[in-house]
């Protein structure tokens, strides 16, 4: 037996005289959903332009302005790991170590540590990030891991001599105990400063961009 409407005047699951006006609320919702998405650029080039920017700034003597670029690259790379980690899936090595240069300037240096000790797991041949990760590593206060990621670097020949040159006398400085790790870090980023402008001069940018 079959059920009666309550109103015998309207057809039974008869249709709600608002439900095309929610039907046309929900796809208006879901085009500017669709919008947002395809005027919004990615996080990550949202990282990589800022870590450009602040790269700049830095070269110009503009520390006010690269740490403002700083702080836009770090949060940026954040929202990117948080998206692939939501997704399963894994963040490139190279995006990795941009997200861990960035956080380490931005005054993170303990996630920093650990993003570029996975890049640097998972790609070996970031050369010039070892230089990164032991500033990281000494920003924590971690001896050891710097004085390694520091050696890792001199052996590799990361094709950056300015700094070479800088990172191979702190390493004697602090294995003779003439300096502190935290001299030995502010004299590492004194040294990438002068391999940045060295590398200007030759026509090149920042080394990670290419990879990213």
């Amino acid at each position: 037996m079959g059920f009666e409407s309550e109103y015998p005047d309207q057809p039974l699951h008869a249709p709600h005289r608002l439900t095309g006006k929610l039907r046309s609320g929900y796809e208006n919702a879901m085009f500017k959903k669709l919008l947002h998405q395809l005027t919004t650029p990615p996080a990550h080039q949202v990282g990589k332009r800022n870590l450009e920017r602040a790269w700049r700034a830095m070269l110009n003597g503009d520390m006010e302005k690269a740490r403002t670029y700083n702080t836009r690259a770090a949060k940026a790379y954040q929202e990117m790991l948080a998206h692939d980690q939501d997704r399963g899936r894994q963040t490139f090595p190279a995006r990795l170590a941009a997200a861990g240069i960035s956080l380490l300037r931005d005054g993170n240096p303990k996630e920093a540590a650990s993003l570029l000790d996975q890049a640097l797991e998972r790609q070996e041949v970031l050369f010039p990030a070892y230089a990164w990760a032991g500033l990281a590593h000494g920003h924590i206060g971690d001896e050891g891991a710097a004085s390694r990621y520091w050696k890792k670097f001199s052996t590799v020949q990361a094709g950056q001599p300015v700094l070479g040159k800088i990172l191979h006398e702190q390493q004697q400085a602090l294995n003779s105990n003439m300096t502190s790790l935290a001299e030995a870090c502010r004299a590492v980023e004194h040294g990438i400063l002068k391999q940045d402008k060295a590398d200007y001069r030759e026509g090149r940018g920042f080394w990670l961009l290419k990879h990213l």
